[in-house]
């Protein structure tokens, strides 16, 4: 699904959309712990929470809380379309029957919702969520993670090379090196 070009009307779109989500109170039962971990990771308290990567434990943390939020939004009357779009691609590239598709849950609902964007408003929920959470002046933390989320992509890479300036991987589709 491609970006749609920003226009007036699209903004308007999204700020008449905006008004209706800002006068929902959304809250985050399947995960409730996340939005304390993300606190406690944003006051630099992770290494006594829990073993492992912590950035991957961020990133775990603000997906989760940005999905309920997606999950929720896209019973707003203004994104029912997006949310049949959305449907329709999941089910083609997503299927639940055999043949199975490489394409995991867990990478669909990201790239739903960090990458695939409204038609009318060209906002991903990601931002959707982002201007949610700064119009109510709510959980600031994770306003800061998901700048970092909704500006980056989901894609397919292959390694190509590991050496002491870090990791080459191969974008598949991009068809283009990227260091990291």
């Amino acid at each position: 699904m491609e970006k749609p070009h920003k226009s007036e009307g699209g903004v308007l779109k999204f700020e008449r959309l905006l008004e209706r989500v800002v006068g929902r109170h959304f809250s985050y039962p399947n995960s409730p712990e996340d939005p304390a971990l993300l606190l406690s990771f944003a006051q630099g308290g992770h290494d006594q929470i829990m073993p492992g990567d912590p950035s991957f434990h961020a990133y775990a943390a603000a997906l989760n809380v940005t999905l309920e939020f997606a999950f929720r939004a896209l019973d707003v009357l203004e994104l029912v379309p997006f949310n049949d779009k959305l449907a329709d691609i999941q089910d083609e590239y997503a299927p639940s029957y055999p043949p199975m598709s490489p394409v995991t849950s867990a990478f669909f609902a990201a790239w739903m919702a960090l990458d695939a964007h409204d038609p009318l408003t060209g906002k991903t929920l990601g931002e959707l969520f982002a201007d949610y959470l700064k119009a109510r002046s709510e959980l600031e933390f994770l306003q800061k993670a998901l700048s970092v989320l909704n500006d980056s992509h989901c894609a397919f890479y292959e390694v190509s090379g590991v050496d002491g300036d870090g990791v080459r991987l191969w974008d598949i589709a991009g068809r283009r090196e990227c260091r990291c």
